[in-house]
């Protein structure tokens, strides 16, 4: 069964990679580059196709950098319409979803940085003990 996620993000890098001169490796650096990306996509007049294809796109390669730096599983959930990182089970549940921070800052919201964003979750995920429940969105 193929990985959706995972999909989406290997698309991201094909499609992508030459929009910025920073490496989209999977790692925590290269969130520079999706907020890079997501800066100058924010100024320029795209239609809404373009707009959901690129939210889709990094909101999963942003997903599979967590699932690579803390393992995990995706999961769906319906209510938002949007994959889920879990991290942590059983000991404790560490989440994070990633579409709305995508579209935000790509709307041009600064407070939707998705660094800082992500930096939030990962340091929620380094923290928690056992029994810890968050969703970062």
């Amino acid at each position: 069964m193929s990985n959706p996620v995972l999909t989406n993000a290997e698309a991201a890098v094909k499609q992508l990679q030459s929009w910025t001169d920073l490496p989209l490796d999977y790692s925590r650096d290269s969130l520079e580059a999706v907020e890079d990306l997501l800066e100058t996509a924010s100024h320029q007049a795209l239609n809404e196709q373009t707009q959901a294809a690129l939210v889709e796109l990094l909101a999963c390669y942003i997903l599979e950098v967590g699932m690579r730096e803390f393992g995990g599983k995706y999961a769906w959930s319906e209510e938002r319409k949007q994959f889920v990182l879990v991290v942590g089970e059983p000991n404790f549940s560490v989440a994070i979803m990633t579409k709305d921070r995508v579209r935000g800052r790509l709307s041009g919201d600064l407070g939707d940085h998705i660094e800082f964003f992500y930096g939030g979750f990962a340091t929620g995920v380094e923290k928690a003990v056992p029994g810890t429940s968050a969703l970062y969105l």
